[in-house]
């Protein structure tokens, strides 16, 4: 260590910076492998999650959507043309099934593909 005491304060200070810098460097290079891992993962978390909750909204809310015209349909006293209730229920009923369809590709363990097929015999 003595040999550090005999450097000159230019030298000291010229190799304190470039520990500096090479701590900077290893903590910068840490960063980003985690950065880069992190989203990795949330990539994988959002296909396979986040998106198939995303399908399975727009069966929930198509569903509803069938429901008020159902509901329309039969407290309509006017006996309007009924033919654009069905059309607008058979477009739900469309969206409910390629919603279903998306979702059931992205199923991954048994325990909810049960739980889907209970819920495909409810529809």
């Amino acid at each position: 260590m003595k040999w550090f005491y005999n450097m000159k304060i230019g030298k000291k200070l010229i190799l304190s910076f470039v520990i500096v810098a090479i701590l900077a460097g290893i903590v910068g290079g840490v960063g980003a492998y985690n950065i880069n891992k992190t989203d990795k993962g949330y990539s994988a978390l959002y296909t396979n999650y986040g998106m198939a909750l995303g399908d399975i909204a727009k069966v929930s809310i198509a569903y509803q959507r069938n429901r008020v015209n159902l509901r329309d349909m039969l407290l309509d006293k006017g006996n309007s043309d009924r033919s654009l209730y069905v059309s607008k229920i058979k477009g739900y009923d469309k969206q409910i099934q390629e919603g279903l369809d998306a979702f059931d590709k992205s199923i991954q363990t048994e325990e909810a593909k049960r739980e889907f097929l209970k819920l495909r015999e409810a529809i």
